[in-house]
């Protein structure tokens, strides 16, 4: 008698188990049927701009930008509304005189309200405001590096003019190129988490 029940017990387990999965995979297909692909026609679109979150410029894409931008963003998995840290921002300017704007976070983008479309290219955005600024794929953007209890970390954060300067400086004696677009700072080649930290410190003590 006790090893029936126990065997009842495990059956009823596995079929509670098995009922699960099938229900969460019909919401989930449904969940996901809720939201439009992004559909757009290029004829529609006067011209696209895309400025980095700290910028103050705003930059066009090229025609080949734009047809890119469209089908990577036609190939994208629809989603809700969903709240992001802005990284880029991307204006839409329509022939019609609406102007809609995105922001992106890695490979996710959305309007103010709006739905949110993720791609497979976690770079794309970064890559196209690279490309318009002249940067290649060897370039790192500079953020102040610490060590602290044994952990490194970054702080992403606006370089005042001295900060920025200095890093400057520091990154040139130790023979590194860098590029300065509006105060944002980048450097050519990867540099070690470690380096990083004594960069830092040493541009702090120079101030």
């Amino acid at each position: 008698m006790i090893l029936y029940t126990s065997y009842m017990q495990t059956h009823m387990k596995y079929i509670l188990f098995i009922s699960v999965v099938i229900l969460t995979s019909c919401f989930n297909s449904n969940s996901n049927s809720n939201y439009e692909k992004f559909n757009i026609d290029k004829s529609e679109i006067d011209f696209i701009e895309i400025r980095k979150r700290v910028d103050t410029v705003s930059m066009r894409l090229s025609e080949n930008q734009i047809e890119s931008f469209i089908k990577n963003l036609g190939n994208s998995e629809p989603g809700g509304p969903l709240k992001i840290f802005a990284e880029y921002y991307l204006i839409l300017h329509l022939k019609n005189g609406i102007e809609i704007e995105y922001k992106t976070e890695v490979g996710t983008i959305t309007a103010n309200g709006g739905l949110s479309y993720r791609i497979n290219d976690k770079e794309y955005f970064k890559n196209l405001w690279f490309e318009q600024s002249g940067l290649s794929k060897n370039h790192y953007e500079y953020f102040p590096t610490y060590q602290e209890k044994g952990e490194i970390f970054q702080v992403i954060e606006t370089l005042n003019q001295d900060n920025l300067e200095s890093i400057k400086n520091v990154l040139s004696e130790n023979g590194h190129k860098w590029i300065d677009i509006r105060g944002i700072l980048f450097y050519e080649g990867k540099i070690s988490d470690e380096q990083l930290v004594d960069y830092t410190a040493k541009a702090r003590k120079k101030i």
